[in-house]
C-alpha cells in the first residue's frame, strides 16, 4: 500500500512555483487597497470567488427537492479534489474576503460608536484564521505543492493569526505568531533569486517590524516598563546618532538602553525643501516637530547659468586709420543737385461694373 502511494504521488504533476504572497500583493495593488479601499477589495474577492467556483465546477447550489422548496448544497475543497491551481486560489481568496470584511468593519467603527461591530470584527478575523489553517493543512498534505508554497502557506497562517491576536490585544501570542511569519519570509528572501519576489518578501518583513515592536513592548508587565514609547522616541529624536549612543552607554538603567536600541531609527536631517518629492516618516511628537529642518541655514551656494560677457581689453590701445580724405569726397558728392525725373503718365482707368478682360 505504501509503495502504491509513493508511485501515485510521484506520478502526480505539481502546480509549479506558486507564490501566495505574490497573488495577494497583485490583488491588493489592482483592486482598491492601494488607496485603503477595503470595501472595494471585499466586493472584488466575493465576485472573484463566484467566478472561480463556476469555472472549476464547485459552485454552491440551492437544489430543489420534493419536500422542501430548496436545499443548500455546499461544495467543499478537500484532499480528494484538490488537484488544480484554481482550488488553491479559491482558498486564498476565501481568507482574503473575510479579512477585508473585518478591515472594512474596522474603518466604519471609527465613524460609528457601535460595540456590536467590534464583535463582528473579531468574528471575521477568527474565521479568517480557520480558513487559513485549512489552506495550510491542504497545501502541506498535497504532493502537488512545492516546498516554497508550503512555507508561504505557513507564513500566511502565522501572519493572520498574529494580526488577530494584535487586534484582540493578546500581545505575547501575537508576538510569537508574527515572529514565525517574519522568520519564514526572511528565509524565503535569503534563498530566492527572483528579484521582484525577493523584494516582496523583504517588504513584508519591513511591514512586520513595527507590529513586532508594539507586541514586544506591550507584552511586558507594567512594573517592568521603564518609560512610555513616546518618551523613548522623543529621546531618540532629540539627540543625534553619536550622542544617542553616548547617552545609551551613560544611562544608569541598562534596560532603558536595551529598549532604545530596539526602537532606534536612523534620523533624517535633510531639509524639507530638498525632499518635497519623497515620502518621509517625520516625527509626530509635539516636542520633536521643532527639530525638523525646513530650510538649510545658511543657504548652500550653488552655480547659476548666466549670459556670456565679452571684455575688450585691447580697445584703448588700438589706433584708428585716417579717413579725412574719404569724408571730403562724401561731402562733395552730397552737394551735387539731383536731376529732375519726368512725371509718370497717368494710367487709363479700366474696370467697372461691366468690364471684362
Amino acid at each position: 500500500m505504501s509503495d502504491a502511494r509513493k508511485q501515485t504521488s510521484a506520478d502526480v504533476g505539481t502546480f509549479g512555483p506558486v507564490s501566495i504572497l505574490q497573488i495577494i500583493a497583485d490583488a491588493h495593488a489592482e483592486h482598491g487597497l492601494r488607496h485603503n479601499n477595503y470595501k472595494r477589495y471585499w466586493k472584488y474577492c466575493q465576485d472573484h470567488l463566484q467566478r472561480m467556483r463556476r469555472r472549476a465546477g464547485i459552485a454552491h447550489k440551492n437544489k430543489s427537492v420534493k419536500s422542501y422548496k430548496s436545499r443548500f448544497e455546499k461544495k467543499v475543497i478537500n484532499d480528494e479534489n484538490f488537484n488544480s491551481k484554481t482550488f488553491l486560489e479559491i482558498l486564498i481568496f476565501e481568507c482574503e474576503r473575510l479579512w477585508a470584511t473585518g478591515m472594512y468593519e474596522k474603518e466604519v467603527i471609527n465613524e460609528e460608536s457601535n460595540s456590536r461591530r467590534r464583535h463582528r470584527i473579531f468574528k471575521k478575523l477568527k474565521r479568517t484564521v480557520l480558513r487559513a489553517e485549512n489552506l495550510a493543512n491542504l497545501v502541506d498534505r498535497s504532493p502537488r505543492c512545492e516546498p516554497s508554497t508550503k512555507l508561504e502557506a505557513q507564513a500566511y497562517l502565522a501572519y493572520l493569526d498574529g494580526f488577530k491576536n494584535l487586534e484582540l490585544k493578546r500581545w505575547a501570542e501575537g508576538y510569537d505568531k508574527l515572529m514565525v511569519a517574519f522568520t519564514i519570509y526572511q528565509q524565503l528572501a535569503q534563498g530566492n533569486n527572483n528579484g521582484p519576489l525577493k523584494k516582496l518578501y523583504i517588504t513584508r518583513c519591513e511591514e512586520l517590524q513595527p507590529q513586532l515592536r508594539i507586541c514586544a513592548f506591550n507584552a511586558e508587565d507594567s512594573d517592568k516598563k521603564v518609560a512610555k514609547i513616546g518618551e523613548l522616541m522623543g529621546l531618540l529624536l532629540k539627540i543625534g546618532d553619536d550622542d544617542g549612543e553616548k547617552a545609551m552607554q551613560e544611562t544608569e538603567k541598562p534596560c532603558v538602553a536595551k529598549k532604545l536600541r530596539q526602537i532606534r531609527i536612523p534620523l533624517d536631517r535633510r531639509p524639507l525643501v530638498d525632499t518635497l518629492d519623497e515620502w518621509r516618516n517625520l516625527p509626530t511628537l509635539a516636542s520633536s516637530l521643532q527639530l525638523v529642518n525646513v530650510v538649510a541655514q545658511p543657504p548652500r551656494p550653488f552655480p547659476m547659468p548666466g549670459k556670456a560677457t565679452f571684455f575688450d581689453l585691447a580697445h584703448t590701445h588700438l589706433q584708428m586709420p585716417d579717413v579725412s580724405s574719404r569724408l571730403s569726397d562724401l561731402e562733395a558728392g552730397a552737394k551735387k543737385p539731383e536731376a529732375p525725373q519726368p512725371a509718370a503718365a497717368p494710367k487709363a482707368q479700366t474696370g467697372g461694373w461691366f468690364w471684362r478682360k
